[in-house]
């Protein structure tokens, strides 16, 4: 049998709470305060860790970062290593172009180019 916690106070300000031993004689004196007309008492049930984990939203997954491309002035092998990863090219593709094509075609900010 899980324990009972007895809460007292106002909207979500809790003032005491008390969590005694199931059947002991300070549960029963808390069942006895509980039912008393205008008693400020009352029972915080515990939930089961299975169903505070099933309410946890979902973490936040951050979305991918965009690779920066290179440098303008960076080697053509660096500028064909990058339009390859990130921007699927295919190999053959990016090492006929030239290394101000690639560029100007994939570099800018405004990728894909229009």
């Amino acid at each position: 049998m899980n324990p009972i916690t007895y809460v007292r106070g106002s909207g979500a300000y809790l003032a005491e709470s008390v969590r005694p031993v199931p059947g002991s004689p300070e549960a029963a004196e808390m069942e006895r305060r509980l039912s008393e007309p205008g008693s400020p008492w009352r029972r915080l049930e515990d939930r089961p860790p299975e169903s505070i984990a099933s309410t946890a939203p979902p973490p936040v997954v951050d979305p991918p970062l965009l690779a920066e491309p290179p440098a303008r002035s960076a080697a053509k092998a660096g500028w064909v290593a990058f339009v390859v990863e990130h921007r699927g090219v295919d190999q053959a593709v990016a090492e006929a172009m030239t290394r101000d094509q690639l560029a100007e075609q994939y570099g800018g900010a405004t990728w894909p180019a229009p």
